[in-house]
């Protein structure tokens, strides 16, 4: 096993809907289809946001934020970090 923490820099904003899920893709180079990821660090509070990350193809990753509340929310713009286990 091989454990490598990344780190995907300047995702902006982005509106999730009230009761919804967006789906941001980023570069995360290095990232492989078969790493599975631990944890994530996001840049700024989630507030009433969950996220999930995991790897969609070769060096990218899609951060999945989902929205259980009755009003839109943005996620926090800037670095996220995460860990991922080959």
């Amino acid at each position: 096993s091989q454990m490598k923490i990344y780190r995907v820099n300047n995702v902006p904003t982005s509106q999730v809907p009230p009761q919804s899920c967006v789906d941001v893709i980023e570069k995360a180079t290095g990232l492989t289809r078969s790493d599975q990821v631990t944890s994530i660090t996001p840049p700024g509070m989630l507030g009433n946001l969950s996220l999930n990350a995991y790897p969609v193809g070769e060096e990218e990753i899609v951060l999945h934020f989902c929205n259980p509340s009755r009003s839109e929310a943005t996620t926090p713009a800037g670095a996220y970090s995460f860990m991922a286990v080959h």
